[in-house]
């Protein structure tokens, strides 16, 4: 790509005029916009500088032709080729969130003093936008305890506890990690968070650590400690550690491989870094508890599935078995909070996008969390607690499992088994055996037909890599790679079969007798899993025909069963269901009650439910149930666990709106309910 370099333009005017110079096609507005991550907008305010500037040198401006976009003409192209000129490197354009990050990286352990001019270079943006994000930068910091100070002598730093900072390093320092190894930002330039060469070093150190104690630290968090490490080296800060913990952690092997590879680092920062490792081995990490900590974690971990179940309307077999692991989870997730540590989430966005449904469920459930452990719970544990309730939540036992796959993740737990779950769910064919890291892997028996890994492995071991929260292509791949080749016998097999009956079956037959053994095959060998057509909309499960308004009942069992009438009435539950209901409710309490005044009652598919469906009582006089005061009950049938949480999530949006639940509570009409809940689902 020839670059243009106009020095009387910006760096995303010469962005816009770059792309613009080596396209001979139509570019739209949009792309634009992508290309140089800004707003549509922000693209039409650069395009009349840039037309300014053209008319200015006495060439035409361009012009944008509707439902095509922008293309430059010959004679402004030839105008251009003077600042043309051949480099290696592509600018990057940061995002809004992105340069957030940077700056925050820049700015806790300056290199140098950082004024507005460097921030403007480092970035590529007005000086104007900088301002803008100085205001973000000063918000998130403030969540953290710490501040933003300006001195004309030394410029822009951050202040505060230096547990925080390094908190904060870690955080975002891992939000642009994959930009500084994807080239897109030029690592030629003297980024003053960049160690270079001495955080290799460090890296090899740690991991030497990481490796002789077996503990399985995740290789971002290695280069972001590594790069941190170099960075507070020079002029480590005072570390003050005002918790308890009843792991004696000198006492471990983990400190002893730290005073020997690390001699000159200082005891509080050795302490540091073992604190971070400890949270990585389960083990280590229990010792730390005592009896009552313990007891509260356990009894929140029970209270969370239990409010899942109750939020989400699904059936988990193995309710005891999440409890254990999420329990286990919470344990090392506390334990990070409590020394100051925020490991981040390189797999939120994935996991926003493949589970949004249970995120947004589990966004609900971790209100326990905060009420009972007395702390806040950010994007990234909620993202971390989702994969445990997606991974019960989607499991799927087959009882005939031909292919044995061994899957190699250090990412932990969480992901692990919901990696297992999802390969599993590809098809009742496979069946995961084992879960190891890559150092175990060489000492397994070769009982497995393939490998799944999550990082590269060593040597010429055959395996595929896919990513921790599995996408749509690895999942093609997968079948192109492991379900075509057992196809490919199935047909192989038909075909002998063939072979053999032809002669006793009539010509016009062959085919269709083909069709119906291919079609035994596949039977009897599984087919591949789905969950069915997703839900569109709320309002194509739901009609004014299944809203009900009642004065008053006489009680909470009468509730519900008012509340299902639509549905019993419409075919879409039995009164079985019904029973179910109620008998649930007598037996665990009142879990339906997921709000203030708001129920949503259901039970197991198996207990009755026909089609999937949805149904409202209003009550003008509040129900007790089980102490607890209700005028708004949902009935929801489910057929799966899947298929209805989209359902959830939009009643979720209507009961965390207390100004969308007054009107329902007023009206006298089901037909007025049913536009008010339309409304909502439109916003």
């Amino acid at each position: 790509m020839s670059l243009l370099k106009i020095k009387d333009l910006d760096s995303r005017c010469n962005a816009i005029l770059t792309l613009l110079y080596n396209s001979s096609e139509y570019i739209q507005i949009d792309y634009i916009a992508v290309y140089i991550n800004m707003s549509g907008r922000s693209v039409y305010t650069h395009l009349k500088y840039i037309n300014s500037w053209l008319k200015a040198n006495g060439i035409p401006p361009f012009c944008l032709k509707r439902g095509h976009g922008i293309m430059l003409s010959g004679a402004q192209k030839s105008f251009l080729e003077q600042f043309s000129g051949q480099e290696d490197f592509v600018p990057y354009f940061f995002s809004s969130q992105e340069r957030l990050s940077v700056i925050i990286c820049v700015l806790l352990y300056p290199r140098k003093q950082i004024y507005i001019e460097q921030l403007e270079e480092y970035l590529q943006v007005s000086r104007n936008t900088i301002f803008s994000d100085l205001k973000k930068v000063k918000t998130e910091l403030g969540i953290y305890k710490c501040s933003l100070s300006y001195t004309s002598a030394e410029g822009y730093r951050i202040l505060g506890n230096e547990l925080k900072k390094r908190t904060l390093f870690i955080y975002y320092y891992q939000k642009i990690l994959t930009l500084l190894e994807s080239n897109k930002i030029d690592l030629k330039k003297d980024y003053p968070f960049l160690p270079g060469r001495d955080s290799d070093l460090a890296k090899i150190k740690l991991k030497a650590v990481a490796d002789k104690t077996q503990i399985p630290l995740p290789e971002n968090m290695l280069k972001t400690l590594s790069v941190q490490m170099c960075l507070t080296a020079s002029a480590p800060a005072p570390l003050q550690f005002d918790f308890k913990t009843g792991l004696n952690v000198k006492d471990t092997s983990v400190y002893r491989l730290f005073k020997t590879g690390f001699p000159d680092m200082n005891e509080e920062e050795i302490l540091y870094y073992c604190f971070h490792f400890i949270s990585y081995h389960h083990e280590l990490v229990d010792m730390t508890y005592d009896h009552d900590d313990l007891m509260l974690i356990n009894k929140t971990a029970k209270e969370m599935v239990d409010c899942f179940l109750a939020l989400s309307a699904v059936k988990i077999e193995e309710r005891e078995q999440l409890i254990s692991r999420l329990a286990s989870h919470l344990k090392v997730s506390l334990y990070r909070y409590q020394i100051g540590i925020d490991i981040g989430n390189p797999l939120i966005e994935e996991i926003r996008k493949q589970y949004g449904d249970i995120y947004e469920i589990t966004e609900q459930v971790c209100d326990i969390l905060k009420q009972n452990a007395h702390v806040p719970v950010n994007e990234n544990e909620i993202g971390y607690i989702t994969l445990y309730f997606a991974c019960y939540t989607r499991k799927n036992r087959f009882a005939d499992n031909r292919i044995n796959l061994i899957v190699v993740c250090p990412s932990g737990l969480a992901t692990a088994s919901m990696l297992k779950t999802e390969l599993e769910n590809l098809s009742s064919r496979i069946c995961v055996t084992g879960i190891l890291s890559a150092q175990d892997l060489q000492f397994c028996a070769r009982d497995y037909d393939y490998i799944i890994s999550t990082v590269d492995l060593p040597g010429d071991m055959p395996y595929i890599r896919v990513s921790p929260i599995i996408t749509e292509q690895d999942k093609k791949n997968i079948k192109n790679i492991i379900l075509k080749k057992q196809d490919e016998s199935s047909r192989l097999s038909v075909t002998r079969i063939m072979d053999v009956i032809t002669p006793y079956i009539s010509p016009n037959n062959y085919a269709n007798v083909e069709k119906e053994l291919n079609a035994i095959i596949n039977r009897n060998r599984g087919g591949d899993s789905g969950c069915g057509p997703e839900i569109a909309q709320l309002l194509d499960f739901f009609s004014p025909g299944s809203i009900r308004i009642a004065p008053c009942v006489s009680g909470w069992e009468e509730a519900i069963r008012a509340a299902s009438a639509p549905l019993v009435e419409q075919g879409y539950i039995l009164e079985t269901y019904v029973d179910a209901m109620i008998s649930l409710v007598s037996k665990y309490g009142p879990y339906i009650v997921v709000n203030d005044h708001i129920a949503l009652a259901h039970a197991h598919p198996e207990n009755g439910v026909l089609q999937i469906g949805l149904s409202l009582l209003i009550l003008k006089k509040p129900v007790d149930i089980i102490d607890k005061k209700v005028d708004l009950i949902f009935v929801i049938a489910p057929v799966d666990n899947q298929k209805h949480l989209f359902i959830i999530n939009l009643l979720m949006k209507l009961i965390s709106n207390p100004g969308a639940c007054a009107p329902l509570l007023q009206a006298e009409d089901p037909a007025l309910v049913f536009e008010t809940i339309r409304n909502l689902t439109e916003k």
